[in-house]
């Protein structure tokens, strides 16, 4: 009889934390901007915003929405502050470089490709919710004029349907168990 209550507390418990759980609002997506720059032969300075982003997939809430970038001052002392940032009125996404590697150099164009991590600050029914993934990225400027392209490279987890399984799961075995248990007192 204890395991029986046991199996019930956990399966409703289970099965009401679901309506608590959140996945990640980050999944498999890219985001583009372009814009102009000028270019040392160690830095990059941006002018102001670039182009109105264009993101696909689990980023595709902020395309369009307003962008700042961080000028690099250095290709290989990469800033702890947000490289680029975008806010659709809702969200924001961040995303700050881990590495770097230049893979072109030039007095007119510079290629530097790497990874980082993407956060989103999404406010989910009152409660603001950080959210973060990896993804690698492509920044490739040439005669003052910058593209980049960055993408996240996790698939979104499904935590709430997966605890709400679980749950359902467990009641409908405690259920079974009490019905056979209650048939043989009887």
């Amino acid at each position: 009889m204890r395991i029986l209550s046991k199996l019930l507390v956990l399966g409703a418990a289970l099965t009401v934390s679901t309506s608590l759980a959140y996945a990640d609002t980050l999944g498999a997506g890219t985001i583009n901007f372009e814009g102009q720059n000028t270019l040392t032969s160690s830095s990059i300075e941006f002018f102001g915003t670039q182009t109105d982003p264009i993101a696909t997939g689990s980023l595709a809430a902020f395309t369009n929405g307003t962008d700042s970038f961080q000028n690099l001052t250095s290709f290989t002392s990469l800033p702890s502050t947000p490289f680029f940032t975008v806010d659709n009125g809702t969200d924001t996404l961040n995303y700050y470089l881990t590495s770097a590697a230049e893979s072109v150099t030039g007095p007119d164009a510079q290629q530097l490709e790497g990874e980082g991590w993407f956060t989103v600050t999404a406010d989910i029914g009152g409660a603001l919710i950080d959210s973060s993934t990896d993804g690698n990225f492509n920044l490739t400027t040439q005669n003052g004029y910058t593209t980049f392209s960055a993408d996240s490279t996790i698939a979104p987890t499904p935590e709430p349907g997966s605890l709400m399984l679980l749950g359902t799961g467990l009641l409908s075995a405690a259920g079974i168990a009490r019905r056979k248990f209650a048939s043989k007192l009887v």
